[in-house]
């Protein structure tokens, strides 16, 4: 091939690879999100493997929550197993904020006591305002056998709002499970928009946080 003849190759190749498409990235996994009828909580799963169902929520009877003071009941499974996750509200005197309710140390010491001596507490932290002092959510992490449970608890208008999220800790679904984890999001509630700031439920004085998380 002669030295002419190679480059005109040479750039009919050139010219090929970049008319050739881009491989398309990844697409980021779809999700979904729920958030309560009266906007006070919200969170997102991955769409396709999680199957979600409202059990009880502020726009309809107390009632029909199993626990007293309960008011939203909401849970998800995935569809292949593995994993459950449970939203809930309970009404009651919990305070305005969580620092009120109870102290990062207090939690782990309520989770600690009432949990199996095989029971192992992974990890416990809370995270805070963006003045770094006043907590806004604790996170609870813990281990009980193959089964992993994590809980994120918040406190707002007298109402203990709580996420758990319970996985076999041998279905690699960690990155899953925390990503579910950070969604989830508390926010006061308006008189204007009813729900739960209307309840009748009965005040229930500082009422275990994991007594809360286990009434389903």
């Amino acid at each position: 091939m002669t030295a002419i003849a190679f480059h005109l190759a040479r750039q009919d190749l050139l010219r090929n690879l970049l008319l050739l498409p881009l491989a398309a990235e990844a697409a980021p996994p779809k999700v979904f999100s729920y958030a309560s009828d009266d906007g006070a909580f919200f969170f997102s799963l991955p769409a396709a493997e999680w199957t979600l169902q409202t059990d009880c929520s502020p726009a309809r009877r107390r009632l029909e929550c199993s626990a007293l003071g309960r008011r939203a009941v909401v849970t998800a499974q995935r569809v292949s197993g593995g994993g459950l996750v449970s939203a809930t509200v309970d009404m009651g005197a919990f305070g305005k904020r969580l620092g009120e309710f109870a102290s990062l140390q207090e939690i782990t010491a309520m989770v600690t006591a009432s949990q199996p001596d095989s029971a192992r507490m992974l990890d416990a932290s809370a995270i805070t305002s963006r003045s770094g002092k006043a907590p806004l959510y604790y996170v609870l992490r813990y281990r009980n056998g193959d089964s992993e449970r994590v809980v994120k608890l918040a406190v707002q208008q007298n109402r203990l709002y709580m996420l758990t999220v319970q996985a076999d800790a041998r279905a690699g679904l960690g990155a899953e499970i925390a990503a579910i984890v950070a969604s989830y999001n508390v926010f006061p509630v308006s008189t204007m928009r009813g729900g739960l700031l209307s309840s009748d439920a009965p005040a229930v004085v500082r009422s275990s946080p994991l007594d809360a998380a286990q009434r389903t």
